[in-house]
């Protein structure tokens, strides 16, 4: 199917800022590379809800970067209690030592994939979050959102670098920081994995999986 993609992101738009869940690290005052690298490291193989417990406790010991960079392991791993995979507790502080040596503001994709523990999904996802740099961001969610709507054959051996190619296309160049964000958001929120909300979902008339699921309910009422 093909996409126009102004269209595809100005409705994904207009959607995110009127349904964006209410996290932590999405504040005004949240709204630095500190913040945002937290979250994310935090987000690695955790659910949000099991998160957001974990960010207010770091960020009330270490409310800021300069407060943080004084932490020691010892005291990380502490905090980081329960919520598992510890090595990314251990990766959060070899990264410490390298980012204290840096311009955080400037910093950009290809600085943060050379960080311990961040791979590509994390790497673009903090800059185009932080800077909206035009790094094409794709986790699970928006892999099953992109998958639905261009109609790609998951068993297609062929299919993840088709599906980046059609997430690329769709990323904006301007404003990513909102566009990755709301494609977040409406995998968690709207297009599941089981019984996608396709009814409510903001781009439904640009979706294949939408469209054909549309025409089955048609005919499977006609055969009533």
């Amino acid at each position: 199917m093909n996409i126009k993609k102004d269209i595809w992101q100005t409705k994904l738009r207009i959607w995110y800022s009127k349904n964006k869940r209410n996290l932590p690290w999405r504040r005004k005052s949240d709204q630095n590379f500190y913040s945002i690298w937290l979250s994310e490291v935090m987000l690695q193989q955790t659910m949000v809800k099991t998160v957001i417990p974990y960010y207010l406790k770091f960020k009330n010991k270490w409310p800021n970067f300069k407060s943080f960079s004084n932490a020691e392991l010892d005291e990380i791993l502490l905090l980081w209690q329960g919520m598992g995979y510890y090595q990314r507790a251990q990766n959060l502080f070899k990264s410490l030592q390298i980012l204290k040596r840096i311009n955080l503001n400037k910093i950009t994709y290809e600085k943060l994939i050379t960080l311990p523990g961040i791979g590509n999904y994390s790497a673009a996802s903090i800059s185009a979050i932080f800077n909206n740099q035009n790094h094409v961001v794709v986790d699970v969610n928006i892999k099953r959102i992109i998958s639905r709507a261009f109609g790609i054959d998951k068993q297609s051996k062929n299919f993840l670098k088709d599906l980046k190619i059609k997430a690329q296309y769709l990323t904006p160049k301007k404003d990513n920081k909102n566009y990755c964000q709301s494609m977040m958001d409406l995998g968690s929120l709207v297009c599941k994995s089981k019984n996608p909300l396709c009814n409510i979902c903001p781009v439904c008339d640009l979706c294949d999986f939408a469209i054909s699921s549309k025409k089955e309910n048609a005919v499977k009422k006609k055969k009533r």
